[in-house]
């Protein structure tokens, strides 16, 4: 674990243009520079290098806590835009009235920097019609930008692993941009070429991937389970029908058959979310799963 929380810190601001991220550096100097460290220092004090992996479809509860490789960041666009780091152009008065996705806190460089990112735009008041200071016991117009920073981060990024602190801003950063969109008929043909599958299932699973987060979630989770590779079309039928999941409905030709009506089903049941209750028999499906102590 490599995290460095000392030294100058840089600030940046970040905005996207598409599937193109733009970054400004922020001047900072003086008591700003020192209470961003101070931010970051009690951050880093925090950070566990023992924390449970993060898994996309197991959401924490009590301590929000993960480590996490970095290419769980599927927003490869950004994270270089975070490693610039100092390199981008100082931010002029005019950028600060774009639509800023996150700011970060940057020390070190190379393999000792260390990227503190919190999803939020700084920028407060600057649209109001009127704001006002109180200059000598006067309220006078305030023209220029509010900048306002709190040390709630979102993600720690290092040249190793990702520390996720607040899961669902982490997602929405790095897994919910189009960039991240393109890369769903990777996903869809890795589940439809890994399972046999019909003719037209990559295409119907990319088309529900890109409007659903939460399937995507899930197909995402189902890549990484250990069982994935190892799934074939007779295990897959005997599954089905363990859980009254009729085999004509869900495979033709012995091939899973992934549509608009199928998919969520599928998703669910390859995901592990099917389960049936030990008392009153009924079928359920689960949004999200905590696993156990052995």
């Amino acid at each position: 674990m490599a995290i460095t929380s000392s030294g100058p810190p840089t600030l940046i601001v970040l905005w996207r243009q598409g599937s193109v991220v733009n970054g400004r550096t922020v001047k900072i100097g003086g008591d700003v520079a020192t209470t961003l460290a101070e931010f970051t220092s009690r951050c880093a004090e925090t950070l566990a290098s023992d924390a449970p992996s993060y898994d996309p479809d197991s959401p924490p509860e009590d301590d929000p806590q993960r480590i996490a490789d970095r290419s769980e960041a599927f927003d490869t666009a950004l994270m270089d835009a975070l490693s610039l780091a100092g390199s981008h152009e100082k931010a002029k008065r005019e950028d600060f009235g774009r639509r800023i996705i996150c700011w970060a806190v940057i020390h070190g460089t190379g393999e000792s920097q260390t990227i503190y990112v919190h999803k939020n735009n700084p920028v407060q008041l600057a649209s109001k019609p009127l704001v006002a200071g109180l200059i000598d016991d006067a309220l006078a117009t305030m023209s220029e930008p509010l900048l306002a920073f709190d040390e709630h981060f979102d993600v720690v990024i290092t040249p190793d692993e990702l520390y996720i602190l607040d899961h669902s801003d982490f997602e929405g950063l790095f897994k919910e941009s189009d960039a991240v969109l393109a890369l769903t008929k990777t996903w869809a043909e890795k589940i439809t070429s890994t399972i046999p599958s019909t003719p037209g299932s990559a295409e119907a699973l990319e088309k529900v991937l890109r409007r659903n987060g939460v399937i995507r979630k899930k197909v995402t989770s189902i890549i990484r389970r250990p069982y994935f590779d190892a799934l074939d079309p007779k295990l897959v039928a005997k599954r089905l029908g363990e859980h009254g999941m009729k085999k004509s409905s869900y495979m033709k030709d012995g091939k899973l058959d992934f549509t608009e009506e199928t998919i969520q089903d599928l998703v669910r049941f390859l995901n592990e979310d099917l389960f049936s209750g030990d008392f009153s028999g009924e079928r359920f499906a689960a949004s999200g799963k905590q696993r156990l102590g052995r």
